[in-house]
């Protein structure tokens, strides 16, 4: 089997598109929060956080498309899902602290 990760389908690119898209939407609110001086956002947090969070969403990702439980496309489309769902945390919380309706992406 080729990478876990790697867009074989139309479906899969157009997945992949949308999910770079959306994580650039996040990142923009992610700045904007380190701007207003959120703690959360500190780097020795964030990078510890995000290196643990991918290793185990690849491993748990790589077993289940391993086991055919899921397909990509279908991990894929979840992701989506989810990164949608956090873009539009970040635009609320940042339209509240910008008293402006904030649209990210």
């Amino acid at each position: 089997m080729g990478d876990a990760f790697e867009p074989i389908s139309e479906r899969e690119k157009e997945l992949a598109e949308e999910i770079q898209k959306l994580q650039y939407a996040m990142q923009t609110g992610i700045m904007y929060m380190v701007e207003k001086g959120s703690k959360t956002c500190q780097p020795k947090h964030m990078r510890t956080g995000i290196n643990s969070a991918l290793i185990f969403n690849g491993s748990v990702v790589r077993l289940l498309v391993e086991k055919g439980l899921i397909t990509r496309e279908e991990y894929a489309e979840a992701a989506v899902a989810d990164l949608r769902a956090e873009v539009k945390r970040y635009e609320s919380e940042l339209s509240e602290i910008f008293k402006s309706n904030i649209k990210l992406g």
